[in-house]
């Protein structure tokens, strides 16, 4: 058995200040910064695996999967890194985890293992290697392949509900948001598809290969032609575009007010999601690997080499820096349990896992200096905190929530769709028949196929569009601090779509409920919200609750 080494005793990890004394000294009460809540950190644990990793981990329940490059996967423990059991499993590109199942790719064969024992429970073959990362969503598994085709999979059981022909090669993660998919295409195409049947939507075409997809009220991604762009989810138009000094890398975070980004110029960026504008901008000291995820109150960024930096959101300062004892493999994994808060876990190329969490004494940052940390990040926040006096818009509108589930009926695919060839069809070698009817209650209806025109050559300023129609009103002001919560799963532009939504959530035990937009409001928001509560610790708790229970993503927002 692999046992891991734990922390004796809880000691805060060392600052370093890098600031001059004098200028310290001179540092007045109002450059004082708001204590983090995420950081000192402290090493609750590090496990030594057998061998190196050959994928990022993945988080499931109360355990962490890492495969390994020697063939084999891994399941730790996430309270005491404690090694639970290995499984023998090659893996090639980025496996993904959902429904209790592990999906694990090889060369011409897709499996899912249990997530409890590592047993194979189905496999299917495939027709070429994997060419993106597995996507799994509300019994949904997207496979992406070398070959141009792509695969919508039962997951439960491996059956093909339906394959379609690209034209072009996806090397990101697919975007499932509500009943569509976002694929980006190495040709600098950007398709929308109907998850349902896989029918083409809208193609946007960029002079770069687009970065994955953020789906929100509005798509938010980046290309490698040195833009990063907001599209309408209805036909793929650009809303604004921003020029950096080098092509965006990994997927962007919003929060309320802000959209953040990496570029390989070394930079990172805050955009004011409504008008594209540029809020700050925050030179790295290293090349970054993904785009900046939030921890906490905080924004953390992984770059090449052995240190992770803690950005504050409001205007890009570093807050610290964390050291590994060897260069990082992947981007940290920063997730929220429920005895532990915070978490965040990173693994080295050379197989240490490592988990930390918040340390007991939170400390007072100041303007003029940056404390510098010597071991890893922690925790996940669903989003910021309540905003400042100029918020852009009442938070991320979530329409990449509550999948409609797979249905596997045999209907013939819809006019327009490219099939791939069937004999590429993956084989089911094994896998028990699904017992659980499939709900489409949540299915909306799907426009028209359209092709979406092609914008201009992308200009080297924010651009706004002309129509009224499609810039978003101006938001209230976001509340202050001391007010009540609430948690936002959904945004949708079909009344009915929410109300399918919150009779999902009712029948849950959740007291979900739609925020109707104003009669001004364009585009016209329907948002699902659940609760009103007095602290956002309370709204967290909830929110946790609904990720584990519907599979959904959600965010904390204020209430006025």
């Amino acid at each position: 058995m692999i046992s891991p080494t734990m922390c004796v005793s809880c000691v805060v990890l060392a600052a370093v200040l890098l600031a001059q004394p004098l200028a310290a000294a001179q540092s007045s009460d109002r450059d004082r910064r708001d204590p983090s809540t995420l950081l000192p950190l402290e090493e609750l644990w590090t496990t030594n695996l057998p061998a190196s990793p050959a994928a990022p981990p993945l988080h499931a329940d109360s355990r962490i999967y890492v495969p390994l490059r020697d063939g084999q996967i891994v399941a730790v423990a996430l309270l005491d890194g404690e090694v639970e059991w290995e499984a023998v499993q090659t893996v090639e590109g980025v496996p993904a985890i959902g429904g209790g199942l592990f999906y694990a790719a090889t060369s011409n064969s897709l499996r899912a293992l249990s997530l409890e024992t590592g047993a194979l429970v189905w496999q299917v073959s495939l027709p070429s290697r994997l060419s993106a990362p597995l996507v799994w969503n509300n019994g949904w598994l997207v496979v992406a392949l070398e070959s141009q085709a792509l695969l919508a999979l039962a997951a439960e059981t491996g059956e093909t509900i339906w394959n379609r022909a690209l034209g072009g090669v996806a090397h990101v993660r697919p975007a499932l948001a509500a009943d569509r998919m976002y694929v980006s295409l190495d040709n600098g195409g950007l398709l929308a598809l109907s998850l349902r049947s896989g029918q083409l939507l809208w193609e946007q075409q960029f002079d770069g290969p687009p970065t994955e997809v953020l789906p929100l009220d509005d798509l938010f991604v980046g290309a490698t032609d040195n833009h990063f762009y907001r599209l309408s989810s209805v036909d793929g138009s650009v809303k604004w575009r921003w020029r950096t000094g080098g092509d965006i890398i990994g997927r962007a975070a919003v929060d309320e007010e802000r959209v953040y980004f990496s570029s390989l110029d070394n930079v990172v960026w805050a955009l004011d999601r409504a008008s594209g504008n540029q809020r700050w901008r925050q030179t790295l000291a290293a090349r970054p690997t993904d785009g900046p995820a939030h921890a906490d109150d905080l924004l953390v960024l992984a770059g090449l080499g052995q240190t992770l930096s803690f950005h504050d959101p409001e205007d890009g300062m570093l807050y610290g820096r964390l050291r590994a004892p060897t260069e990082v493999a992947f981007p940290p994994l920063v997730l929220t349990e429920p005895t532990l808060g915070a978490v965040v876990l990173y693994v080295t190329g050379d197989g240490r896992l490592r988990a930390l969490v918040r340390g007991a004494t939170p400390f007072l940052v100041e303007a003029s200096v940056a404390p510098l940390f010597f071991k890893k990040p922690t925790a996940v926040a669903s989003g910021n905190d309540d905003g400042d006096e100029d918020g852009a818009e009442a938070g991320p509108a979530l329409i990449s929530t509550l999948l409609p589930p797979p249905t596997l009926d045999g209907s013939p695919a819809p006019a327009g769709l490219t099939a791939a060839d069937p004999s590429a069809l993956p084989t089911v070698v094994a896998g028990p028949a699904s017992s659980v009817a499939p709900d489409n209650s949540l299915f909306t209806d799907v426009p028209a196929p359209v092709q979406a025109t092609v914008a201009e050559s992308p200009r080297t300023e924010t651009t706004m569009p002309s129509s009224a129609a499609t810039v978003p009103s101006e938001p209230p002001q976001m509340a202050r601090r001391g007010t009540s919560f609430a948690v936002q799963v959904a945004a949708l532009t079909s009344r009915d779509s929410a109300d399918a939504m919150v009779a999902r959530l009712a029948a849950n035990d959740l007291p979900a409920y739609v925020f109707e937009p104003a009669a001004e409001d364009r585009p016209r928001l329907f948002r699902v919200r659940i609760g009103d509560y007095p602290d956002r610790a309370a709204a967290e708790a909830v929110g946790r609750r609904v990720e584990v229970t519907l599979a959904t993503e959600w965010y904390v927002v204020a209430l006025p």
